[in-house]
Protein backbone atom coordinates (compact mmCIF):
# COMPACT_ATOMS: atom_id res chain seq x y z
CA UNK A 1 0.00 0.00 0.00
CA UNK A 2 1.10 3.30 -0.52
CA UNK A 3 1.73 5.44 2.10
CA UNK A 4 1.25 9.21 2.69
CA UNK A 5 2.46 11.31 4.47
CA UNK A 6 -0.12 14.39 5.78
CA UNK A 7 2.17 16.66 8.01
CA UNK A 8 5.96 17.62 6.84
CA UNK A 9 8.18 19.82 6.89
CA UNK A 10 10.21 19.27 3.53
CA UNK A 11 9.77 22.81 1.34
CA UNK A 12 13.11 24.37 1.91
CA UNK A 13 14.19 27.20 3.30
CA UNK A 14 10.68 28.57 4.25
CA UNK A 15 10.31 27.35 8.02
CA UNK A 16 11.85 25.42 10.51
CA UNK A 17 12.01 22.56 8.58
CA UNK A 18 14.53 21.98 5.67
CA UNK A 19 17.73 23.85 5.62
CA UNK A 20 18.29 23.41 1.50
CA UNK A 21 16.74 22.25 -1.66
CA UNK A 22 20.08 19.04 -1.01
CA UNK A 23 18.21 18.50 2.76
CA UNK A 24 14.73 18.34 0.92
CA UNK A 25 16.39 15.96 -1.44
CA UNK A 26 17.56 13.46 1.42
CA UNK A 27 14.68 13.80 3.17
CA UNK A 28 12.51 12.52 0.05
CA UNK A 29 14.76 10.01 -0.61
CA UNK A 30 13.88 8.68 3.22
CA UNK A 31 10.35 9.34 2.77
CA UNK A 32 10.53 6.98 0.10
CA UNK A 33 12.63 4.15 1.44
CA UNK A 34 10.56 3.90 4.10
CA UNK A 35 7.47 3.40 1.56
CA UNK A 36 6.10 6.77 1.23
CA UNK A 37 4.59 8.02 -1.83
CA UNK A 38 3.20 10.61 -1.36
CA UNK A 39 3.54 13.93 0.43
CA UNK A 40 1.56 17.05 1.28
CA UNK A 41 4.21 19.33 2.05
CA UNK A 42 2.95 21.82 5.30
CA UNK A 43 5.10 24.30 6.18
CA UNK A 44 4.13 26.68 9.51
CA UNK A 45 2.29 29.78 8.66
CA UNK A 46 1.95 31.66 11.47
CA UNK A 47 -0.31 35.29 12.55
CA UNK A 48 2.71 37.12 12.77
CA UNK A 49 2.57 36.80 8.92
CA UNK A 50 -0.07 37.92 6.46
CA UNK A 51 -1.27 34.96 4.33
CA UNK A 52 -0.80 36.62 1.25
CA UNK A 53 2.85 36.85 2.11
CA UNK A 54 3.16 33.24 3.43
CA UNK A 55 1.31 31.97 0.17
CA UNK A 56 4.36 34.03 -2.11
CA UNK A 57 7.31 32.80 0.60
CA UNK A 58 5.34 28.87 -0.51
CA UNK A 59 5.37 29.59 -3.78
CA UNK A 60 8.89 30.43 -4.22
CA UNK A 61 9.75 27.63 -2.41
CA UNK A 62 7.31 25.16 -4.37
CA UNK A 63 9.40 26.56 -7.58
CA UNK A 64 12.57 25.66 -6.03
CA UNK A 65 11.43 22.08 -5.10
CA UNK A 66 9.98 21.11 -8.67
CA UNK A 67 13.42 22.01 -9.93
CA UNK A 68 14.48 18.63 -8.13
CA UNK A 69 11.91 17.18 -7.80
CA UNK A 70 8.44 17.35 -9.75
CA UNK A 71 5.18 17.43 -7.88
CA UNK A 72 4.65 13.74 -9.35
CA UNK A 73 7.62 12.15 -8.13
CA UNK A 74 10.36 10.18 -10.21
CA UNK A 75 10.66 6.76 -11.48
CA UNK A 76 13.34 6.52 -9.26
CA UNK A 77 11.30 6.25 -6.43
CA UNK A 78 11.04 10.34 -4.84
CA UNK A 79 7.14 10.70 -3.51
CA UNK A 80 5.49 12.99 -5.33
CA UNK A 81 4.02 16.39 -3.56
CA UNK A 82 1.45 18.33 -2.79
CA UNK A 83 0.89 21.87 -0.83
CA UNK A 84 -0.46 22.70 2.44
CA UNK A 85 0.46 24.44 5.46
CA UNK A 86 0.40 24.15 9.18
CA UNK A 87 -1.79 26.95 10.24
CA UNK A 88 -1.43 27.93 14.24
CA UNK A 89 -4.60 29.25 15.66
CA UNK A 90 -5.04 32.42 16.49
CA UNK A 91 -8.48 34.16 17.23
CA UNK A 92 -10.58 35.25 14.79
CA UNK A 93 -9.09 32.32 12.19
CA UNK A 94 -11.99 31.28 11.26
CA UNK A 95 -12.97 34.76 9.36
CA UNK A 96 -9.35 34.67 7.41
CA UNK A 97 -10.36 35.56 3.93
CA UNK A 98 -7.45 33.44 2.22
CA UNK A 99 -8.10 30.45 4.24
CA UNK A 100 -9.12 28.20 1.33
CA UNK A 101 -5.72 28.46 -0.14
CA UNK A 102 -4.07 27.15 3.49
CA UNK A 103 -6.24 24.15 2.96
CA UNK A 104 -4.51 21.08 1.92
CA UNK A 105 -4.21 21.64 -1.81
CA UNK A 106 -7.49 20.06 -3.67
CA UNK A 107 -9.33 19.80 -0.28
CA UNK A 108 -11.35 20.95 1.87
CA UNK A 109 -9.65 20.42 5.26
CA UNK A 110 -7.07 22.34 6.70
CA UNK A 111 -4.03 21.56 9.11
CA UNK A 112 -4.40 23.59 12.20
CA UNK A 113 -2.06 23.85 14.96
CA UNK A 114 -3.31 24.38 17.98
CA UNK A 115 -1.94 27.20 21.10
CA UNK A 116 0.73 26.26 23.41
CA UNK A 117 -1.77 27.06 26.50
CA UNK A 118 -5.21 26.64 27.78
CA UNK A 119 -7.97 26.07 25.47
CA UNK A 120 -10.94 28.39 26.60
CA UNK A 121 -14.54 28.46 25.24
CA UNK A 122 -13.19 31.23 22.78
CA UNK A 123 -10.68 28.57 21.00
CA UNK A 124 -12.77 26.11 20.91
CA UNK A 125 -15.50 28.16 19.47
CA UNK A 126 -13.18 29.86 16.64
CA UNK A 127 -11.80 25.57 15.55
CA UNK A 128 -15.71 25.11 15.64
CA UNK A 129 -16.44 27.79 13.20
CA UNK A 130 -13.94 26.42 10.16
CA UNK A 131 -16.54 23.80 9.70
CA UNK A 132 -19.20 25.65 11.02
CA UNK A 133 -18.88 29.09 8.96
CA UNK A 134 -16.52 28.64 6.33
CA UNK A 135 -16.94 24.59 5.71
CA UNK A 136 -13.79 23.43 5.99
CA UNK A 137 -12.53 20.19 8.39
CA UNK A 138 -9.74 20.94 10.54
CA UNK A 139 -6.98 17.97 10.79
CA UNK A 140 -6.02 19.17 14.66
CA UNK A 141 -2.56 18.17 14.16
CA UNK A 142 -0.07 16.47 16.77
CA UNK A 143 -3.18 16.29 19.41
CA UNK A 144 -1.25 13.90 21.24
CA UNK A 145 1.31 16.94 22.44
CA UNK A 146 -1.17 18.93 24.30
CA UNK A 147 -1.59 16.81 27.35
CA UNK A 148 0.22 18.66 29.59
CA UNK A 149 -0.94 22.36 28.38
CA UNK A 150 -4.55 21.85 28.52
CA UNK A 151 -7.44 20.34 30.11
CA UNK A 152 -8.83 17.08 29.34
CA UNK A 153 -11.87 18.66 29.47
CA UNK A 154 -11.28 21.19 26.55
CA UNK A 155 -9.35 17.99 24.70
CA UNK A 156 -13.04 16.18 24.88
CA UNK A 157 -14.68 19.14 23.74
CA UNK A 158 -12.37 19.83 20.76
CA UNK A 159 -13.29 15.51 19.89
CA UNK A 160 -16.76 16.34 19.88
CA UNK A 161 -16.11 18.86 17.46
CA UNK A 162 -16.18 17.52 13.25
CA UNK A 163 -12.72 17.47 13.36
CA UNK A 164 -9.84 15.20 11.91
CA UNK A 165 -7.30 14.27 14.55
CA UNK A 166 -4.00 13.51 13.38
CA UNK A 167 -0.60 11.42 15.73
CA UNK A 168 2.84 12.03 14.91
CA UNK A 169 4.36 8.98 13.93
CA UNK A 170 7.23 9.57 16.59
CA UNK A 171 4.52 9.21 19.51
CA UNK A 172 4.40 5.46 18.12
CA UNK A 173 7.87 5.12 17.34
CA UNK A 174 9.58 5.98 20.92
CA UNK A 175 9.07 3.17 23.63
CA UNK A 176 8.32 5.87 26.36
CA UNK A 177 4.68 6.33 24.76
CA UNK A 178 4.07 3.29 22.34
CA UNK A 179 1.91 2.01 24.71
CA UNK A 180 -0.98 5.54 24.78
CA UNK A 181 -0.19 5.70 20.96
CA UNK A 182 -1.58 1.91 20.75
CA UNK A 183 -4.39 2.50 22.55
CA UNK A 184 -5.39 5.67 20.51
CA UNK A 185 -4.88 3.81 17.09
CA UNK A 186 -6.78 0.89 18.73
CA UNK A 187 -9.69 3.10 20.00
CA UNK A 188 -9.96 5.02 16.75
CA UNK A 189 -9.03 8.09 18.54
CA UNK A 190 -6.77 8.99 15.72
CA UNK A 191 -7.61 9.37 11.87
CA UNK A 192 -4.25 10.13 10.23
CA UNK A 193 -0.67 10.13 10.68
CA UNK A 194 1.90 12.54 9.40
CA UNK A 195 5.59 12.07 10.07
CA UNK A 196 6.03 16.40 11.03
CA UNK A 197 9.58 15.87 9.86
CA UNK A 198 11.58 18.50 9.58
CA UNK A 199 15.02 17.27 8.96
CA UNK A 200 17.41 14.36 8.41
CA UNK A 201 18.77 13.70 12.44
CA UNK A 202 16.39 14.45 14.77
CA UNK A 203 12.84 14.82 13.59
CA UNK A 204 13.26 12.61 10.42
CA UNK A 205 10.47 10.87 8.03
CA UNK A 206 9.72 8.26 9.73
CA UNK A 207 6.33 7.50 9.15
CA UNK A 208 6.76 3.83 7.42
CA UNK A 209 8.25 2.99 10.57
CA UNK A 210 5.25 3.99 12.69
CA UNK A 211 3.29 1.71 9.98
CA UNK A 212 5.32 -1.36 10.94
CA UNK A 213 4.89 -0.85 14.32
CA UNK A 214 1.34 -0.72 14.16
CA UNK A 215 1.47 -3.89 12.22
CA UNK A 216 3.17 -5.99 13.95
CA UNK A 217 1.17 -4.74 17.19
CA UNK A 218 -1.37 -6.63 16.06
CA UNK A 219 -2.86 -3.73 14.47
CA UNK A 220 -3.03 -3.88 10.93
CA UNK A 221 -6.72 -3.22 10.24
CA UNK A 222 -6.13 0.39 11.75
CA UNK A 223 -2.84 0.63 10.17
CA UNK A 224 -4.80 -0.08 6.43
CA UNK A 225 -7.20 2.36 8.14
CA UNK A 226 -4.85 5.31 8.86
CA UNK A 227 -3.36 4.70 5.65
CA UNK A 228 -6.94 4.94 3.47
CA UNK A 229 -8.07 7.89 5.18
CA UNK A 230 -4.92 9.34 4.09
CA UNK A 231 -4.83 8.53 0.63
CA UNK A 232 -8.29 9.76 0.93
CA UNK A 233 -7.20 13.32 1.91
CA UNK A 234 -4.65 13.06 -1.17
CA UNK A 235 -8.20 12.63 -3.54
CA UNK A 236 -9.96 15.09 -1.63
CA UNK A 237 -12.44 12.57 -0.17
CA UNK A 238 -14.26 12.32 2.96
CA UNK A 239 -11.87 10.57 5.72
CA UNK A 240 -13.77 7.17 7.17
CA UNK A 241 -15.97 7.01 9.68
CA UNK A 242 -14.54 6.07 13.03
CA UNK A 243 -17.54 3.54 13.59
Amino acid sequence: MILTDIHSHLLPGIDDGSRSPDMTLDMLRISGDGGVGRLFLTPHCYPSESVGEFLKRRETAAKILEKICPREGTPDGLPGWKLGAEVYYHVGIQHEEMLEDLCYEGTRYILVEMPWQEWGSRVISDVADISRYRGFVPVIAHLERYGKLTSAASIKRLRRLPVAIQMNAEYIIEKASRRKALKAVKNREVDLLGSDAHDTRSRLPNLGEAYDILRNAGLSGEADRLAENAGRLWEGKRLLQKD
